[in-house]
This record gives structure tokens, C-alpha cells and sequence, in this order.
């Protein structure tokens, strides 16, 4: 069996004013990092084989709160293929002026975003950064850090379950448990 655990970087300003940050960042806020903190209780006794983050900012950030709360020694592996999607120039625009074109683009999946790039993109690097690095070793317990749209992209491929924006998801950790007979998940909290 592999397990895979993964968390969405805490909230950020950006996040709170409803600011697309694609692969922009801006800091965490008080509340993302003590959301942070009370994930890294639900890992704290869990020994990695590989810890891969996101190379954003905000990523970054969480681990390094991650790795002060639960001693983290394994060694960390940046990878731009868990970035978040290149909204291009719609970075830093606010979701509620741009909905209707993400939701265009959601629709036609093909259609890169203007400067940046398409649904389908981004879901073969995830997926191939998912197929290399973690179903592709040999190593068994893994811990990923990333964004919204990667673990969305993995639960839906794997798991075949949305990833909720609720509060509840964005402050657990998703367990993937990859066995002989499929993926099971679990939201640890």
C-alpha cells in the first residue's frame, strides 16, 4: 500500500479578498497559519519516506509551520509541477469579476488561459508528477504540500471525489490510501 497525505497551504490575504493567486502568492494570514498548525497535529506522528512542496510562496510557507510543529527530517523536494494553474492575465484579477470566463474554461478544458495555460495542462503535469514521484516509487508514506487545484485534480482523478472549498476541507488533511483494489481517502482533521 502507498499513503499519500496531503494539504492545501493556508489561507491567504489574497484568498480572504476572493483574489485568483494562480501562481502568484501573498502571505498567510493569522488564521491560515493556525490552520496550519492544527494539520500539522493530524501528521505529527507519521514518518515520510518524501515530503514534495509546491516551489509558491505560500506553499513554502505552510511547510516550513509544518516542519516547526511535528520535526519534520525528511528531506523537502520543491516541484513546479504541483504548482497551481497559470490563470495567466487573470492572476490577481477578483474571482467575482472573471467567474464567468473560469467557468468557460472549466467547460472547454482545451482552452489555455490567456498568458497562461489550460485545464488539460495543468491536469497532465499533476498527474504526471503524481505517476513519476509518488505511484512510480518505491517508497510508501509521502506528504504533499500544494494548492487548491492540484488536490482537486488528484482527488478526482484517483479518488473520483470533488475537493470541496468548504472550511472543513481547506483545514484537514487528505489521506490517499493506494492498494491492490483501488484508492480509499479519508479527511483527517
Amino acid at each position: 500500500m502507498i499513503y499519500v497525505y496531503m494539504m492545501r497551504h493556508g489561507e491567504t490575504v489574497d484568498n480572504q479578498n476572493g483574489i485568483i493567486q494562480g501562481q502568484e502568492d501573498s502571505p498567510l494570514t493569522g488564521r491560515g497559519i493556525a490552520s496550519v498548525q492544527n494539520m500539522a497535529k493530524t501528521v505529527k506522528d507519521k514518518v515520510f519516506s518524501a515530503v514534495y512542496c509546491s516551489p509558491l510562496g505560500r506553499a513554502r510557507r505552510s511547510l516550513e509551520i509544518v516542519a516547526r510543529e511535528i520535526d519534520l527530517k525528511t528531506t523537502v523536494e520543491y516541484v513546479d509541477d504541483i504548482k497551481e494553474l497559470d490563470f495567466g492575465t487573470l492572476t490577481k484579477k477578483s474571482f467575482s469579476e472573471v467567474e464567468d470566463i473560469i467557468i468557460h474554461h472549466k467547460q472547454n478544458s482545451n482552452l489555455p488561459y490567456l498568458s497562461g495555460e489550460s485545464g488539460d495542462m495543468f491536469k497532465r503535469r499533476v498527474l504526471n508528477f503524481m505517476e513519476e514521484r509518488i505511484l512510480g516509487s518505491d517508497s510508501k508514506n509521502f506528504f504533499i504540500v500544494t494548492h487548491f487545484g492540484v488536490l482537486e485534480t488528484i482527488l478526482r482523478h484517483y479518488a473520483k471525489r470533488d475537493y470541496s472549498r468548504t472550511d472543513d476541507s481547506r483545514n484537514a488533511v487528505v489521506q490517499l490510501c493506494f492498494y491492490e483494489k483501488g484508492v480509499k481517502y479519508r479527511w483527517i482533521r
